[in-house]
C-alpha cells in the first residue's frame, strides 16, 4: 500500500528516546546546527576570531567576563601561577598593577586557578574570592588608622570609573575608658573629651551592653576601646578596578571596622576564621557563602559586615543566617530569583525569602530548605527570566535541571530534568553554563566532551513548551572550550587550540550577516583581512595573526570579500592554495579588492528518526514491512547542502546540491564545482531524492561544510507498507 508521511517541523533537536516513543520531529543526530522554530534548522553560525589571549593553554585557568556597560567588557584571566591578566573584547591587553603584592592570588598546591577563584563584578568593581584562604580578624587597634584602601558607595556622587571613592574613618584613638555605669543617665554630666563609658546590660537596652564616647559635649555609641574590630584585608576578597587611565588594578579592599559593640553584643561575621565559597550581590548588598551559612553586607555599604549600633536593630544591618538541615550542608553558590535568594549545596537546595516589609533585613529573612537535588560541586548555577538552570552528574553523565516557581498559588519551587528525553547525550565533567534570554537557550561545556559545546533550545507558547532541542556543536580534534558566556544574543567562548588560547564569538541572531553581505560565511575562526598582492608572481599573500598546525592546513579556506569585482562570496579554489609557512596562506591571482574572508571549514549534519506506519491508535505498528521510496524537503535560503542516503545502513550514497540551479538540471551534476564560480545564490523550494530502503534500516543525512548555509522547515515521506494481517 502506497502511503506518505509528513513531517510539520524539523526543530525538534535530538533525542535517545526508542525510536517509537520519539515525536516525528525529532532527531537521531544533529552537529553544528542550530534550529528554531521561525528558521527550522540550519548550519550553525561561525566563530568569529576575536583575539588571541596567550600563546599557552589555559585550561586550568579561572576565567570572568566582565559586562559592565555596551562599551567596556573584558575578559579577566588569573592562571595556576597566579598571573591575572585582562583583556578587552577585541583582544587588547591592559596594564595591570599590584600595588600590594599577590600573596591573597596564591593556588594551593595540587588545584587549579579555575577551583580556587570565584568573582562577582559590582559596577566598576570585580571582587575576586580565593576559596583557600581563611579570612582572619585584623590586628588589634588597626581601627585607630584611616584605611589604607578604597572603597566603594553607591550614594555618593559617580566619579569616574576605577576613582578613589574615599575610605572608612578610623575609631576614635584618643581618650580614656572610665568604666561601667548602669543606665545611660548615671554618666556624668561633666565628663572630659574622649572618655568612654560602658551601658551595663538593662531592660531599657534590651540586655544589652554598649559603650559610649564623650565627644564634642554630647554621647555618642562606639566600640569597646580594647577590642579587636577589624578584618585583616589581605584575607578578605580583593578587587580588581579599572582606574581612569586604564589600568586594571588588584588591591585589598577597605572592609569597614566594628563601630558600635565588642565580641559579645557584636559578633563578627560567621566567615571569620573560615574560607569564602562565593560571593553574590543583591539588592545593594554584597554576600558571601561560608560553610552553611550566607552573610549580606549592610546595604549600600559593601564594606561593612558589623551592626552599626547594638541597641536596636537596624533595617539596613548587616544579615548572617545559618541553614537549618539535617544533613551535612555546606553552602556553594547562590543568586538571586524572583524576589528571593536561591543558595545550592550539593545535595539541597535552599530559598531565602524577603520579610513582610518587602526586603532583605536581618529580623525579616528566612532560610528553609525547598528542593533535595544533587548538584554540581564546581559549576554556578545560572538564571534565565525566571528560572535557574543548573547541572548535576550520574553515571558518567551530565543533567540539566530546570528550576522554576510553580504558577498554582502556592510559590512553592521545583525542577524538571530538561536532559530527561537524552540521558546519555550530555558526559560529564562539566565546567561552564551560558544562558540567553534573547535565544531562550542554555549552553554547556564540559571536560567530557572538551571539544563540544552543548546547546538545549526553548521556545514556550504561554504555558505550552513548544521547542525542547539539543544538539551539538564540535570543534577539531585538540580543541578546549574553556569559558563561554551570553551577551545579547552573543555566544562569547575562550578556547585553548594548537598555537594558543583565543576569544572568539559566535553571532547567534537571525539576523547577522558577515560584513558586507547579505548572506553568512560559514566558516568557523573567521576574519575579514586584506590580502597583499604581487604582482611579479600574480599571487595574494594572506598574513595570519597566529600560527596553524600543518595538520590544519587542509581545513582553512578563503571566500572572496564585497568588494571583489566578480564572484563577491564564492569561494578561491582550495586546492589552489600554497602555506609559505604556518601563519601565512598564498592564493593565485589578484584577491585584494577589499578584504576577503578566511578560516576553517566546518561540517554540519542531522540524521532523520526512524519512521513508522501508525495505526489507528496513533501507535507505531511493528508487524509489517515499511519501504521508504522518497523524501521530499522544504527548504529556505539555501545556499549549498548535500544528501547522504544509506539505503541499508552502509555506504551511503552522497549527492551535493546547489539548489539555484535546480530549475536548470544541473543543481546536482555540478554540485560544489559552483561554488567556485560567480557569486552564491540563495533559493528557497522543494528538493525531493530517491531512498529505496527499509525504513528499518535506512539512514538520511542532510549535512553542509560548505560556507554557504541552508535552512529546511519541513519534509514529506513517500512510504510503500506492506502487512499480511490487518487488525480487527
Amino acid at each position: 500500500m502506497l502511503t506518505s508521511k509528513s513531517i510539520p517541523a524539523l526543530y525538534g533537536g535530538v533525542s535517545q528516546q526508542p525510536d517509537t516513543l520519539r515525536s516525528e520531529i525529532q532527531l537521531q543526530e544533529m552537529s553544528n546546527c542550530w534550529a528554531t522554530i521561525v528558521d527550522g534548522i540550519g548550519k550553525r553560525a561561525p566563530t568569529e576570531f576575536a583575539a588571541l589571549l596567550s600563546g599557552d593553554n589555559l585550561q586550568d585557568a579561572f576565567i570572568h567576563i566582565i559586562n559592565r556597560d555596551i562599551r567596556e567588557r573584558y575578559v579577566v584571566v588569573i592562571t595556576s601561577a597566579s598571573q591575572v591578566l585582562c583583556f578587552d573584547m577585541d583582544g587588547k591587553p591592559r596594564a595591570m598593577n599590584f600595588p600590594y603584592g599577590k600573596s591573597y592570588l596564591t593556588i594551593p598546591a595540587g588545584a587549579t586557578a579555575r577551583d580556587t577563584f570565584a568573582a562577582v563584578t559590582v559596577a566598576d568593581y570585580t571582587f575576586i574570592v580565593n576559596k583557600s584562604v581563611v579570612v582572619k580578624q585584623g590586628v588589634k587597634d588597626s581601627d585607630r588608622t584611616t584605611s589604607q584602601y578604597n572603597y566603594y558607595d553607591p550614594n555618593r556622587q559617580t566619579a569616574a570609573p576605577g576613582a578613589s571613592y574615599g575610605s572608612y574613618a578610623p575609631n576614635p584613638s584618643v581618650g580614656l575608658f572610665m568604666g561601667n555605669v548602669q543606665t545611660f543617665q548615671d554618666l556624668p554630666k561633666t565628663a572630659s573629651e574622649g572618655h568612654t563609658y560602658r551601658v551595663v546590660a538593662t531592660s531599657d537596652s534590651g540586655f544589652v551592653g554598649y559603650f559610649v564616647r564623650r565627644t564634642q559635649g554630647t554621647w555618642i555609641e562606639v566600640t569597646d576601646p580594647n577590642g579587636n574590630n577589624t578584618i585583616d584585608p589581605y584575607t578578605m576578597p580583593w578587587a580588581l578596578v579599572r582606574q581612569p587611565d586604564g589600568v586594571f588594578e588588584v588591591a585589598p579592599f577597605a572592609w569597614g571596622p566594628r563601630r558600635a559593640g565588642d565580641a559579645v553584643s557584636n559578633p563578627g561575621p560567621s566567615f571569620l576564621g573560615r574560607t569564602i565559597n562565593d560571593v553574590l550581590f543583591v539588592e545593594n548588598r554584597l554576600g558571601f557563602l561560608c560553610d552553611e551559612n550566607i552573610v549580606l553586607s549592610r546595604s549600600g555599604d559593601f564594606g561593612m559586615f558589623w551592626r552599626m549600633t547594638v541597641t536596636q536593630q537596624l533595617d539596613d544591618d548587616v544579615i548572617d543566617i545559618q541553614a537549618s538541615e539535617t544533613k551535612v550542608t555546606k553552602m556553594l553558590h547562590a543568586l538571586p530569583m524572583l524576589g528571593s535568594i536561591m543558595l545550592f549545596s550539593d545535595q539541597v537546595q535552599f530559598r531565602m525569602e524577603k520579610g513582610n516589609n518587602g526586603a532583605f533585613t536581618p529580623n525579616g529573612c528566612s532560610l528553609t530548605p525547598v528542593t533535595q537535588y544533587p548538584a554540581s560541586i564546581s559549576v554556578p548555577p545560572a538564571p534565565l527570566g525566571s528560572d535557574v538552570y543548573f547541572t548535576s552528574e550520574e553515571g558518567g553523565w551530565a543533567k540539566l535541571l530546570q528550576y522554576y516557581v510553580r504558577q498554582d498559588g502556592t510559590n512553592s519551587t521545583d525542577a524538571d530534568d530538561v536532559t530527561g528525553h537524552v540521558p546519555r547525550y550530555v558526559p560529564q565533567g562539566i565546567r561552564g553554563v551560558a544562558v540567553s534570554s534573547d535565544l531562550d537557550a542554555v549552553f554547556l561545556i564540559t571536560d567530557g566532551a572538551p571539544n563540544r559545546v552543548y546547546h538545549y533550545k526553548f521556545y514556550w507558547e504561554g504555558d505550552k513548551l513548544a521547542q525542547s532541542a539539543w544538539g551539538h556543536w564540535e570543534f577539531p580534534q585538540g580543541t578546549r572550550v574553556l569559558a563561554c558566556q551570553c551577551i545579547n544574543g552573543v555566544l562569547w567562548l575562550v578556547i585553548a587550540r594548537p598555537g594558543g588560547t583565543f576569544l572568539e564569538q559566535i553571532n547567534l541572531s537571525a539576523t547577522a550577516n558577515a560584513p558586507g553581505m547579505g548572506f553568512q560565511v560559514h566558516l568557523d575562526r573567521r576574519m575579514y583581512l586584506q590580502g597583499s598582492y604581487n604582482a611579479n608572481g600574480d599571487y595574494t599573500l594572506f598574513d595570519l595573526p597566529f600560527q596553524v598546525p600543518a595538520s590544519e592546513h587542509n581545513l582553512w579556506q578563503v571566500v572572496r570579500g564585497p568588494q571583489a569585482p566578480s564572484g563577491a562570496g564564492g569561494l578561491v579554489d582550495p586546492k589552489t592554495y600554497v602555506w609559505l609557512n604556518d601563519w601565512t596562506i598564498l592564493v593565485p591571482g589578484n584577491v585584494t579588492y577589499g578584504k576577503s574572508f578566511v578560516g576553517v571549514q566546518y561540517d554540519a549534519r542531522w540524521t532523520f528518526s526512524r519512521w513508522y506506519q501508525k495505526n489507528a491508535q496513533g501507535a507505531p505498528d511493528l508487524s509489517g514491512r515499511l519501504q521508504i521510496r522518497t523524501v521530499s524537503l522544504a527548504y529556505t535560503r539555501a545556499g549549498y547542502f548535500r544528501t547522504e542516503v544509506a539505503p541499508y545502513g552502509t555506504a551511503p550514497d552522497v549527492q551535493p546540491v546547489v539548489p539555484h540551479l535546480l530549475a536548470q538540471f544541473t543543481g546536482k551534476t555540478i554540485g560544489n564545482a559552483d561554488l567556485l564560480v560567480g557569486s552564491p545564490s540563495f533559493s528557497d523550494g522543494v528538493y525531493s531524492f530517491q531512498v529505496y530502503g527499509s525504513a528499518e534500516a535506512a539512514t538520511i543525512t542532510i549535512a553542509n561544510d560548505s560556507h554557504l548555509g541552508a535552512f529546511f522547515t519541513s519534509a514529506e515521506v513517500e512510504l510503500f507498507w506492506q502487512k499480511r494481517a490487518q487488525f480487527r
